[in-house]
């Protein structure tokens, strides 16, 4: 949650490789270097009992989560990669998901702030789309024709 909300200012900023260093920080020391040696046991799940069985799941769920958000926080450094995992991981482009918010911040994920309420993806407040946000407050790109 605060590191999504740490690179949005620092790349409103412009602060960018101040950006990307977190970012990078983020991945060896906390994701790497903690959570995943720290987790181990959890993944090899070696006893064939429920609980560890259930242990396993949350951790490769959260992983997953983590691995997810990442690919969406890296995509304006390494676009082609941040895709790549994307895609492995959820089977779209990281380019078509929203960009990641803090669990305090309302609206539109994506660089910059909350796009103006009816705007669509690459439009400014003066233009006039009428999208609405999803049910759950996300905001969708638009079909392209000839598309599903």
């Amino acid at each position: 949650d605060s590191l999504a909300e740490e690179l949005r200012e620092e790349l409103e900023g412009y602060e960018l490789t101040r950006a990307a260093r977190r970012l990078s920080g983020f991945v060896l020391d906390e994701l790497s270097n903690w959570y995943v040696r720290r987790s181990r046991d959890r993944f090899w799940a070696t006893r064939p009992d429920a609980e560890t069985k259930q242990a396993a799941r949350d951790a490769f769920a959260t992983l997953h989560e983590t691995l997810r958000t990442t690919a969406a926080l890296l995509a304006p450094f390494a676009p082609f990669f941040s895709d790549w995992l994307h895609r492995a991981l959820v089977g779209d482009s990281v380019h078509l998901a929203d960009y990641p918010l803090s669990a305090g911040r309302m609206g539109c994920a994506r660089v910059g702030g909350p796009r103006p309420r009816g705007a669509r993806a690459g439009e400014s407040a003066g233009s006039s789309a009428t999208q609405a946000p999803e049910s759950d407050g996300s905001w969708r790109a638009p079909a392209i024709a000839g598309r599903a």
